[in-house]
C-alpha cells in the first residue's frame, strides 16, 4: 500500500523526476518531504489548491537529474555551484557538484 502512495506522489525513472504524477484531483493539498529518487536525490514538494507550489531537490552525492515542471511559471532558487538548464518541454536539467 505505501509503495502505491509513493508512486502517486513521486516517480523517478531514466534520470528524470516527476512530482504528483498520479494523485486524484480531489487531493487539493498534498506535500511530502525527503522522498528518495533515482540517483541519490531527495525530493520534497508541496501542492496547495490543486497547484504545485514548491519542489526542492537535494543531491546526496552530486550528479545530474532532470525535473519535469508541473507549472507554467516558476522561480528558481539555487545554491552556489548548481547548474540549472531549461532543456525544453517543461524539463529542467540540474547538475549538482560533488
Amino acid at each position: 500500500y505505501a509503495a502505491g502512495i509513493q508512486e502517486m506522489l513521486l516517480q523517478s525513472y531514466a534520470g528524470q523526476i516527476e512530482v504528483f504524477p498520479a494523485i486524484p484531483k480531489a487531493w487539493q493539498r498534498v506535500s511530502f518531504s525527503s522522498m528518495r529518487a533515482e540517483g541519490a536525490f531527495l525530493v520534497s514538494a508541496k501542492q496547495e489548491g490543486g497547484l504545485v507550489d514548491e519542489i526542492r531537490v537535494y543531491a546526496e552525492q552530486g550528479g545530474k537529474t532532470r525535473v519535469k515542471l508541473p507549472f507554467k511559471t516558476h522561480v528558481i532558487r539555487s545554491q552556489s555551484g548548481i547548474k540549472i538548464e531549461n532543456i525544453g518541454d517543461n524539463i529542467l536539467e540540474i547538475t549538482f557538484p560533488k
